[in-house]
């Protein structure tokens, strides 16, 4: 208790203290009297019985099977869907999609030949007496190239520069993706059969040419809320990552760029593309408990 408290002030943080510890003894109390009266009764068990309506919780090995049995069905089923009709939780069910059912997920972004530092880059230790330092005005380069990756738990999957001059419509990322499920085919034949994916909600990603060939190919679709590249693994993850790198350096051509960007995620180790997936859970559970309340930090 506070010293500088008034008697006033004593008095009325006295009565709130007394008020929450016979409250909770009472609840105790009534808690102790259900489990008195149930053992009377006969009940031999302390453990909780299992409730009706209450969403299973566990990825355990038959919740997986579960969960694939009815993606077989449907591919295009969503999460809250999935989760609906196994009467599991939305949190688990998008666990068992992304780490055991194997979920890939992608998206576009540019890489300048020159991209100036950012504030806290450029920042120096210097003494008060020090001249104040004068740094020029600089802008991103005109010469840029635009990467298009996607990735799972394991690593890089598939990753392609757009030429110079194509803009990425649908009848180009339809041909992406063609590359991308012959590449799966190719290279990563345990998941052919069973990769689903994840893109945000760009034009180019929900044209009907689009939908229309994942859902003949069987890939299903995560969905991606609406305005959110916080919660696109491509944008919290991977792409800061070698734009970090590039900052404050000339890389003079095109192949540069592309040879540069290309090794940089290349060597990007595995527990870290573990840990996006688990940090992209995180964020979903944290933005699911927030009812899509605005927060800034996740």
């Amino acid at each position: 208790m506070r010293k500088d408290l008034n008697y006033t002030e004593v008095e009325h943080q006295f009565s709130r203290d007394m008020i929450r510890m016979w409250s909770n003894f009472a609840k105790k109390g009534l808690q102790s009297g259900k489990w008195h009266k149930a053992f009377k009764e006969g009940r031999e068990e302390v453990a909780d019985e299992p409730r009706s309506g209450r969403p299973t919780t566990d990825r355990t090995d038959e919740n997986v099977d579960r969960v694939l049995e009815v993606l077989r069905t449907d591919r295009r089923l969503g999460i809250q869907q999935i989760a609906d009709t196994l009467h599991m939780s939305t949190f688990v069910v998008h666990g068992i999609v992304t780490e055991d059912l194997q979920m890939l997920t992608g998206d576009e972004s540019w890489m300048f030949e020159y991209d100036p530092e950012s504030k806290r880059q450029s920042c120096a230790w210097h003494t008060k007496s020090s001249p104040r330092a004068k740094k020029a005005r600089m802008s991103k380069s005109r010469i840029k190239m635009m990467i298009i990756v996607f990735f799972d738990i394991r690593g890089i999957d598939h990753c392609e520069f757009v030429p110079q001059g194509q803009t990425v419509n649908s009848a180009f990322y339809l041909e992406v993706l063609r590359r991308l499920k012959r590449r799966i085919a190719r290279v990563r034949t345990d998941i052919k059969d069973t990769v689903k994916l994840h893109h945000d909600n760009a034009t180019s990603h929900t044209a009907f040419i689009i939908t229309n060939f994942l859902a003949r190919s069987n890939t299903s679709v995560i969905p991606h809320p609406p305005y959110s590249p916080d919660l696109a693994p491509c944008d919290f993850f991977l792409f800061p990552r070698p734009k970090r790198e590039m900052k404050g350096k000339h890389w003079e051509t095109v192949e540069n760029i592309q040879h540069h960007v290309t090794t940089f995620l290349r060597s990007i180790p595995v527990e870290e593309f573990q840990g996006a997936f688990q940090a992209w859970q995180t964020r979903l559970r944290k933005c699911i408990d927030a009812g899509g309340m605005y927060f800034e930090e996740y």
